[in-house]
C-alpha cells in the first residue's frame, strides 16, 4: 500500500471488523494517526492490543449524541483531520413482508443519516477533509433479501452524485464492494447464503486506499463487478440473470427457515 497517508490524521468508523479493521491495519503500517470508532468495545480493545498506537472510541452511531462525542474528542485530542472513512453499516436479510418499521429506521439511521451527518459536520469543521464512504455494489444491483440495505446504499449514491455535481473540488469517494468474506453478512441473518462472488476484506481495503490516493469518485474493489456493470449497458440480460440466481438462493433459504 502506498505511503500517501503517512502521518495523516484518519478517522475510521466500523473499525472493529471487516473492511474497517483492514483499513485501520493497513493505515497503521504507514504511520497514520488513527481514531478507530465502533460499537464493539471488545473488538476495539483487541484491535488496540494489536496496534497500540491507535486511538479508540466506542460509540453507537445511531444514538443522537454520537456525533457530538466524536467532535468533542477531536477538539480535545487533535487539531486536524485529513481523512474520514465512513465504513460503519448493517444489513438484514429477510423478505419484504417482514421488514418492520423499527428495522427500516435503524438501517437508514446507521447506513445513511449517521454517514451524512458525520461527513457534513466534519467537512465544516475541517474544510480540507477527504471523505470516503463504504457504499455497496447493491447500490447498483439490489438483491433479494436485502431490500432495505440496498435502498440505503442507493440513497448514498444519489446524494454523492449531487455532491460531485455541486462541488468545485473532489473531496468525496464512494466505494462499491461486492460481498466481503467477513462477519458482516453472517450478522445479517441466520445461516444466510453469501452473495456470489465475494472478496477478502484486506483486498477491498487495499483497493479503497489506492482509489482514495487517486481521488477516484467511484471505487470498485472488484474488477469483475466493474466489467459486468459496463457489459450490462449493452447486454441488458446480465443483471436480471444474476438477480434471478440470487433469488433462487433466497427462496431456498426462506423454505429452509420455514421448515426449521
Amino acid at each position: 500500500m502506498n505511503k500517501s497517508f503517512a502521518n495523516s490524521f484518519v478517522l475510521v468508523s466500523g473499525a472493529a471488523s471487516g473492511i474497517g479493521k483492514e483499513l485501520v491495519q493497513q493505515l497503521y503500517l504507514v504511520q497514520a494517526k488513527i481514531l478507530a470508532v465502533d460499537i464493539d468495545a471488545d473488538g476495539l480493545q483487541e484491535l488496540r492490543a494489536q496496534l497500540p498506537e491507535i486511538e479508540i472510541l466506542t460509540l453507537d452511531l445511531t444514538k443522537g449524541k454520537a456525533l457530538e462525542e466524536i467532535t468533542l474528542w477531536l477538539d480535545k485530542n487533535w487539531k486536524q483531520l485529513d481523512y474520514c472513512f465512513a465504513n460503519a453499516g448493517k444489513a438484514y436479510y429477510e423478505p419484504f413482508e417482514k421488514q418492520e418499521l423499527n428495522k427500516i429506521e435503524e438501517l437508514f439511521h446507521l447506513n445513511v443519516f449517521a454517514v451524512l451527518e458525520l461527513g457534513i459536520v466534519l467537512r465544516q469543521k475541517f474544510p480540507s477533509l477527504y471523505l470516503t464512504i463504504t457504499c455497496s455494489a447493491m447500490a447498483y444491483w439490489p438483491l433479494p433479501g436485502y431490500g432495505i440495505y440496498s435502498a440505503t446504499k442507493s440513497s448514498l449514491l444519489a446524494w454523492a452524485q449531487t455532491v460531485w455535481l455541486e462541488s468545485d473540488e473532489q473531496w468525496l469517494s464512494l466505494a462499491f464492494p461486492i460481498a466481503t468474506q467477513s462477519k458482516f453478512f453472517d450478522q445479517a441473518g441466520q445461516g444466510i447464503p453469501r452473495p456470489f462472488p465475494s472478496q477478502k476484506a484486506d483486498q477491498v481495503a487495499d483497493k479503497i486506499l489506492r482509489g482514495v490516493k487517486k481521488r477516484q469518485k467511484k471505487i470498485f474493489p472488484s474488477a469483475l463487478f466493474r466489467v459486468l456493470l459496463y457489459l450490462n449497458r449493452y447486454l441488458l440480460i446480465i443483471k436480471p440473470i444474476y438477480q434471478y440466481y440470487e433469488l433462487r438462493k433466497f427462496k431456498k433459504w426462506i423454505k429452509k427457515q420455514s421448515n426449521s
